[in-house]
């Protein structure tokens, strides 16, 4: 017995490695603005990135440094950049995710089938996962792993006849921590979460509960949500930043939406809603199929739900950004899952169905290695090495000891981290982009200007904005192509 158990816990050690393996090799392979096989920074990406490495500096969210995403991805990225500032860190982070993402899945197979076929759903998840990654290091991909969570913890629940009150209780509370970390992360990316509770605790109402019982569920979820939402609300209260936090990520955040039937209407007419239409087909598909074949409910429901939520979430995107269609990918993978269980217990299949599940298992290897080598040979065409050069040529002229009080105006995130330079301003990018939502943006910035205004300015592109007090207390010292370095007048 001693041995059988040893060699299972052997086995199972085995089968997180490869998969902790394939994460890393994914990562290296289509993550270009963190992976060392590229040169190049990004835009979110190199938004988040930043902001984690001015943190470790002593800049305080959102009071110091803002962006209008959620707190939990700014922690992730902070932690990433404390054990090594730069790419490396970031690229550790996405691993650490992308690997613990990967084992939940694999738990979620074993649910149901197994350990070869669960294993195989990893090449699925990753494929599908390629085609939406968008140079890596954004939200969606760090919100993965508690879309995951989400999902096992509940399909659990109605797949495992017996489970004690205690680990019920725990897991429970679990995911509801795991919403809570989606709404911080970004609100959008919590809707499939939150209609996988909504579906299982509907699906419990069908199973007849004592009152006690339903409600002693439903408490211990809440509770997961509200301590970790206030773990976040303490931490801004006790940096005096609450306010701050609460604007940036909600109020800021409403702004800025740019959702109408108009935008709706347009994106529906992209590749961007065949792809959402495609996951939520697979979902449907697949959830019908195993509810006939089992007649489990609550799988049907947990599954369905999940995929509207994550359908939701990307049509409500007005910008349709590829990257919003990484929410699709759990409930899509989940979908697919389910057609494999199904057509394994046909009878014209199942005599064949090993040699299926290898032939498959070959075309999505074959198919994510294709990709990967495709995306590496032409990295050159995302390289910004030129870009970087001439970065640091420009901010040569501002002495060390100055490089921490510059404002950019329009300048990106990549500027700040190519130059080595830190902003004086919390708006430090897209505040053109950004006025649109809020025009507190220039009045906050002007503000400054006023009163302490930055010894250094980097003009990118156009500022129309700053145009009379640039001229009147700034003189340009260096210039290239469309970026201008102004220095103040003493």
């Amino acid at each position: 017995m001693i041995n059988k158990l040893s060699l299972l816990k052997r086995e199972r050690l085995i089968i997180f490695f490869i998969l902790v393996v394939l994460a890393l090799l994914f990562v290296v392979a289509f993550s270009q603005t963190t992976s060392p096989v590229y040169m190049t920074l990004g835009g979110d990406s190199s938004i988040f990135r930043f902001i984690g490495y001015t943190m470790t500096k002593g800049y305080r969210l959102y009071v110091d440094i803002f962006d209008h995403k959620g707190p939990v991805l700014f922690f992730i990225q902070y932690l990433g950049q404390l054990v090594h500032p730069g790419r490396s860190g970031a690229l550790l982070m996405q691993m650490i995710f992308l690997s613990t993402s990967l084992i939940i899945l694999y738990k979620i197979g074993r649910l149901f089938v197994g350990k070869k076929v669960s294993l195989s759903l990893s090449f699925i998840y990753l494929l599908l996962l390629s085609y939406f990654y968008d140079f890596g290091n954004l939200s969606e991909e760090f919100s993965q792993v508690f879309l995951l969570g989400t999902a096992y913890i509940f399909l659990y629940f109605v797949l495992e006849k017996i489970i004690s009150k205690r680990k019920k209780n725990v897991l429970l509370f679990i995911a509801g921590a795991c919403l809570s970390a989606l709404i911080f992360i970004r609100l959008n990316n919590a809707f499939p979460a939150l209609a996988a509770a909504g579906a299982y605790f509907i699906y419990l109402l069908t199973l007849r509960p004592g009152i006690k019982s339903y409600i002693n569920e439903l408490v211990y979820y809440l509770l997961g949500i509200f301590l970790l939402s206030a773990i976040v609300f303490e931490y801004f209260i006790l940096t005096n930043s609450l306010y701050d936090m609460v604007y940036a990520t909600f109020i800021f955040n409403f702004l800025y939406s740019e959702f109408n039937m108009t935008s709706l209407i347009a994106l529906m007419k992209t590749s961007y809603f065949l792809w959402a239409m495609f996951g939520l087909a697979v979902s449907f598909v697949g959830g019908v199929m195993y509810y006939i074949k089992s007649k489990n409910l609550g799988v049907l429901l947990i599954v369905l739900f999940s995929s509207l939520g994550a359908f939701f979430a990307v049509m409500m995107a007005a910008n349709g950004y590829p990257h919003y269609l990484q929410l699709i990918v759990p409930s899509t993978t989940l979908g697919a899952l389910l057609i494999i269980i199904t057509l394994r217990n046909i009878k014209i299949y199942k005599f064949n169905f090993r040699f299926v599940i290898i032939l498959s298992f070959i075309v999505f290897f074959s198919l994510l290695s294709i990709r990967a080598v495709d995306t590496i040979s032409k990295r050159n065409n995302f390289s910004e090495s030129a870009y970087i050069a001439n970065t640091v040529s420009l901010v040569s002229v501002i002495p060390d000891s100055e490089k921490n009080n510059v404002f950019g105006c329009n300048a990106p995130a990549s500027f700040y981290i190519a130059g080595k330079i830190l902003p004086s301003n919390r708006f430090f990018t897209l505040q053109d982009w950004w006025s649109r939502s809020d025009a507190k943006i220039y009045n906050e910035i002007n503000y400054m200007f006023s009163n302490s205004p930055p010894r250094w300015v980097v003009v990118y592109g156009s500022c129309s904005r700053l145009t009379t007090v640039l001229g009147q207390k700034y003189k340009s010292v260096k210039a290239s192509g469309d970026i201008n370095i102004l220095r103040l007048v003493e």
